[in-house]
């Protein structure tokens, strides 16, 4: 699939903290660009008919590792959680190819960032003003009746966030 056979359905900006739900049917592509310098996106991927089936990054990453075709720094399937374990979506392109997959930021990452070890060499996680990635998501998804509650915590895709963990080798 090359960009020139795409068609534009819909074109949108997200401002930098903020958030937005809307829906992605069956053979549709998602574009993502970063267009405000330095950011991340906090992506969920939620099926429209079944609110319980969403993507589940984490599993998604040993699916990927079993198939052969990617792995904790690339992924090239998306799955929803065990129990439905569907092929949701497909990563097509990828730049930064490093993700954190395992939760978003929320009052208690907060709370700990901010008074922890990582403040001095990164600064604040958010400023004064800005709500959570969680809270961002309740305010989203209210129109379709979910909150952060009803979410699985390992379904958060984020995307322009490339991740080096404590634990990794150099």
């Amino acid at each position: 699939m090359t960009e020139a056979n795409l068609k534009i359905i819909e074109e949108f900006v997200i401002p930098r903290a903020s958030s937005k739900a809307f829906e992605l049917k069956k053979d549709q592509v998602l574009r993502a660009i970063a267009h405000e310098g330095p950011q991340v996106a906090d992506i969920r991927f939620i099926n429209t008919h079944d609110h319980r089936e969403q993507v589940a990054t984490a599993w998604s990453v040993a699916l990927n590792s079993l198939e052969g075709i990617g792995g904790e720094k690339r992924l090239k399937k998306l799955w929803s959680k065990p129990g439905f374990e569907n092929h949701m979506l497909s990563v097509i392109h990828d730049t930064v190819q490093n993700h954190f997959y395992h939760g978003n930021c929320s009052i208690r990452v907060r709370e700990l960032w901010d008074n922890g070890p990582l403040l001095e060499t990164a600064g604040p996680l958010l400023a004064d003003e800005h709500i959570t990635c969680a809270e961002q998501f309740d305010v989203c998804l209210e129109p379709y009746g979910l909150t952060m509650k009803d979410l699985d915590s390992t379904g958060v895709f984020n995307l322009f966030m490339s991740v080096r963990r404590l634990d990794d080798e150099d």
